[in-house]
């Protein structure tokens, strides 16, 4: 596939429709943990499913804020893990999935991707 140049430099995919499904960006009760999202998928890029209809998804939050009142990605974030209805769009409490270490600034979590042990 040839990307094209479009407007304002953005590449375009030809005959890629994109099509906006759903859009709520205070999704989550607690906002303070609703940067970065990424359900979990399988690697043939399905949606796991469990309980009929929920899933897991991972977000990330501001741990620390920045000093000296700088820009809030100065700061220390990290990735949480909570179950999510995709039915009802209802999520469950968050946990943290992916921490810190020594002088780390950043646990994100951008992808998720189920696998499972190779059978060969």
């Amino acid at each position: 596939m040839t990307l094209a140049a479009g407007r304002d430099g953005v590449a375009i995919a030809p005959h890629v429709r994109l099509e906006r499904v759903h859009f709520d960006q205070n999704l989550l009760p607690d906002r303070g943990h609703s940067g970065f999202g990424a359900l979990l998928y399988d690697a043939a890029g399905q949606l796991v499913l469990h309980d009929g209809h929920k899933t897991w998804l991972y977000t990330t939050g501001l741990f620390e804020p920045p000093p000296g009142g700088r820009r809030d990605w100065y700061g220390k974030w990290i990735s949480y893990v909570r179950e999510f209805d995709v039915k009802t769009l209802a999520s469950g409490p968050s946990a943290v999935a992916l921490g810190l270490s020594g002088a780390d600034r950043w646990a994100v979590i951008h992808d998720v991707i189920k696998s499972t042990p190779s059978s060969s």
